[in-house]
């Protein structure tokens, strides 16, 4: 064995982007049958292989829980100090908003979804109205549109 891989027949699964899997193709590694899936997930995201799209609800799901988790913590009674609170929302809770975002092709939709979840955590932390746009305390915060970071973050890829 020239590289020393050994996969696991029992975690590998068969998908095709973009088409229907092939009626009559079977593949067996090591004796057993990989199977066919119209999904597969891989750094907390569904991927679709028929639609080409990716399903981020796991992933919004996992950062909601942190954000309000750490507000829980953070505010007993009253309000917490903003700056604070908004350094761990940048450095524990959008990390996990961002996982693996260098792999994925958004549509304008999912794109739109990170842009208000980012949003609400700023609302929720300055305590705006939902009516009030965020753009001025992001700016004033030194904080891109999550939509611009995940642009960012596949424009630093692509350098290295």
């Amino acid at each position: 064995m020239l590289w020393d891989i050994r996969f696991n027949t029992l975690n590998s699964q068969l998908l095709i982007f973009g088409a229907c899997k092939p009626d009559h193709c079977c593949i067996n590694m090591n004796n057993a049958a990989i199977p066919w899936v119209m999904k597969v997930r891989h750094l907390g995201v569904s991927f679709f292989g028929n639609t080409c799209t990716i399903d981020l609800s796991a992933v919004f799901r996992k950062f909601y829980g942190q954000f309000n988790y750490m507000l829980s913590v953070l505010v007993h009674g009253g309000s917490a100090n903003e700056m604070p609170t908004l350094h761990i929302v940048k450095t524990h809770c959008i990390p996990t908003l961002m996982y693996g975002c260098e792999a994925w092709s958004l549509s304008n939709t999912n794109l739109h979804k990170l842009d208000v979840a980012c949003n609400n955590c700023f609302r929720r932390i300055f305590q705006c109205c939902w009516r009030e746009t965020t753009r001025p305390l992001q700016f004033y915060c030194k904080s891109l549109p999550l939509s611009l970071l995940v642009d960012q973050r596949k424009l630093i890829l692509c350098m290295l």
